[in-house]
């Protein structure tokens, strides 16, 4: 099937393009020096002239700040290039890297080897593992430890403060709401009595916390068997599924 491509059309001297033919779409590019007039011209204003400026080119605020971090740099970039100063030697470098690695290693081995005397020294001098030598110096407990007496929290709510909770919760407002919605209203409105594992703690605490919505409980059912008892009396669709009067038939 061949396809004709029509003539591009004149008016008045000016070619018009087809309009069956999609204008390759170009994005808006701007010059060095279109955007050096734009930083010049927005530095001085206001505001308000700055967002007219803006409106009248088509260009948004975080460009010309992105303009400004570029002409800065550019500006710093040529001060450096402007003082060169000597190329260092990639072998020094490398050399000089090396010494403070083999540095490094010679005092971690020193280290290493300082301890290592150590625990020989003691291990000779006390003749077994420093640990049962202090174990076996120990007397003998005979008594059991007394048990550590529960200390009190000093962070804890006092009984006034899970009254209020509790008070706060059994009220109208908030009697089918979760603590984490009480919690979340109550600091909206600037107040707090507890966080939300607090207010969970206390419900759990007095047996208030169990499922709320009225869900259809299903106790559990025997499943439907169907018995052969003789001949045509049970079908099915698949006979490899019936049990036989031996196993595994």
């Amino acid at each position: 099937m061949a396809i004709e491509l029509s003539a591009p059309t004149t008016v008045a001297g000016m070619e018009v393009p087809d309009p069956q033919v999609p204008v390759k779409a170009t994005r808006r590019r701007l010059s060095k020096a279109y955007k050096k007039r734009i930083l010049a011209e927005y530095a001085p204003l206001s505001k308000g002239e700055r967002s007219a400026l803006l409106s009248r080119e088509g260009l948004y605020s975080s460009t010309v700040g992105r303009w400004r971090e570029q002409a800065a740099k550019a500006d710093s970039g040529s001060e450096s290039r402007a003082r060169p100063g000597p190329k260092p030697d990639p072998q020094a470098r490398e050399v000089a890297r090396l010494k403070r690695e083999n540095a490094r290693l010679a005092k971690e081995l020193e280290n290493s080897r300082r301890i290592t005397d150590v625990q020989a020294k003691l291990c000779a001098l006390v003749g077994r593992a420093p640990a049962s030598h202090y174990r076996s110096k120990q007397p003998p407990k005979t008594t059991p430890s007394p048990a550590l007496a529960a200390k009190v929290q000093p962070r804890a709510l006092s009984e006034h403060e899970n009254e209020v909770i509790l008070e706060t919760l059994h009220s109208d407002r908030f009697t089918d709401q979760a603590p984490a919605t009480v919690y979340a209203t109550l600091l909206d409105e600037g107040r707090y009595i507890g966080s939300v594992s607090t207010l969970d703690r206390r419900l759990h605490a007095h047996g208030e916390v169990r499922e709320r919505r009225a869900q259809a409980s299903h106790p559990p059912r025997v499943k439907p068997e169907l018995v052969a008892v003789g001949p045509n009396s049970v079908w099915s669709w698949d006979i490899t599924k019936l049990h036989g009067p031996a196993k595994w038939t």
